[in-house]
């Protein structure tokens, strides 16, 4: 499950001096690069959301998952994702991406296979796109491997994806197949 909230007066500072230089200089400081709010790492890629509100991702691009695109080879440093809203938080799964944006919308991308998108499909999703299906404002999201869930601001939890061994938590009436929209 991709962690979401941020931790107050967090900063990733390098500790090895095998670290890939790119990253370390994404990460250092405020001065010297872009002070990070969150770090998420998923099965096969990991992402930052820095203090100004932009995300970068890096990893595996098999099913889109870094949001460059399907088929696209493996992105070996920081990517800055373009995408026209701010991130306010990130999650990922194996191989599927979660973004809550600062309007409070909900925006997903990468493998799609079992529904894990929200976008009413089984279609891997090469670019990030908004999730329409969830009828409020969203306050946190989290991944599983192949499932997704958010929690409006009335409280409501919406969940999505594989349901394999009742993981969606709807009880005995989904316990296999998947759940395609929030």
């Amino acid at each position: 499950v991709g962690w979401t909230g941020p931790l107050p007066g967090a900063r990733a500072v390098p500790t090895a001096k095998h670290h890939n230089k790119r990253l370390t200089d994404l990460v250092r400081s405020h001065d010297d690069g872009y002070e990070v709010r969150q770090i998420c790492a998923g099965g096969s890629q990991s992402a930052v959301v820095t203090k100004e509100d932009e995300m970068y991702l890096w990893g595996c691009s098999e099913f889109g998952q870094t949001g460059i695109g399907i088929g696209e080879p493996d992105v070996a440093e920081p990517k800055r994702l373009v995408i026209p809203v701010k991130v306010r938080c990130v999650a990922l799964g194996l191989e599927h991406c979660l973004a809550l944006m600062e309007n409070r919308t909900l925006w997903a991308w990468g493998r799609g296979h079992v529904g894990q998108l929200g976008l009413g499909n089984d279609h891997d999703q090469p670019r990030p796109v908004e999730v329409h299906h969830i009828p409020a404002c969203v306050v946190s999201i989290a991944t599983g491997e192949d499932h997704s869930a958010a929690v409006v601001e009335s409280g409501e939890l919406f969940a999505w994806g594989n349901g394999e061994s009742g993981k969606l938590g709807f009880g005995t009436t989904m316990t296999t197949g998947m759940q395609m929209l929030p």
